[in-house]
This record gives structure tokens, C-alpha cells and sequence, in this order.
């Protein structure tokens, strides 16, 4: 009996695999959530919950993977978003010049 308990109290340190699994199932509900129905959001999160969660799957100590895994992926997003934000171009640009037509350019 007292391997078991012993066993038992190794598990909860390690971060039991059903814990884990469960905490790392409400971060991905969180992380969708927020990408609020935009389906390339809703990829990105995906693919990059993926990809952290195979970075921390050979981890020793599992019980911190969930909030690794979720800073992990938050990190990434915000630099896509970044990505996309440097390379967006304004749609329109208007210039006025007194007793001059209004401009319009693109790009």
C-alpha cells in the first residue's frame, strides 16, 4: 500500500496525464474562444496548440506543460499578428490639397 500511495503522490507531482489533458483541453477551448469564429484564427491556434503541445510532450514534470503550452501559443499569435500588421498596406489614402482635386490613392 504504501508503493501505491507513494506511486500516487509521484503522479500528482509529475501532473497526472488525465489532469493535464484535461487542463490543456480548456486552454484550447480559451485560446478558441477568443479567436471568435474567424477560421484563420481558429487554424493558427490550432496548428500552433499542436506544435506546442509536441515541443513539452517529452516532458518530465507534466504539471506545467498546460500553462507552457498556453504562453507558448499566445506568444506566437500575437507575433502572426504583428506579421500581419506590418505588412498591411492602407486601402485608401485621401489627400486634399486646396483648390486641387481630391486624390485618391491605393497601396
Amino acid at each position: 500500500m504504501r508503493a501505491t500511495s507513494q506511486g500516487a503522490a509521484a503522479a500528482a507531482l509529475l501532473g497526472g496525464t488525465a489532469a493535464v489533458e484535461e487542463q490543456l483541453r480548456r486552454v484550447e477551448s480559451r485560446l478558441m474562444a477568443e479567436a471568435a469564429g474567424d477560421p484563420a484564427l481558429a487554424g493558427d491556434v490550432r496548428r500552433l496548440l499542436d506544435d506546442a503541445c509536441l515541443r513539452f510532450h517529452s516532458a518530465t514534470v507534466r504539471q506545467f506543460v498546460p500553462i507552457l503550452v498556453e504562453r507558448d501559443v499566445r506568444r506566437r499569435l500575437r507575433e502572426v499578428a504583428e506579421d500581419h500588421a506590418s505588412r498591411e498596406v492602407p486601402a485608401v489614402v485621401s489627400t486634399c490639397v486646396e483648390g486641387a482635386p481630391s486624390v485618391t490613392r491605393f497601396g
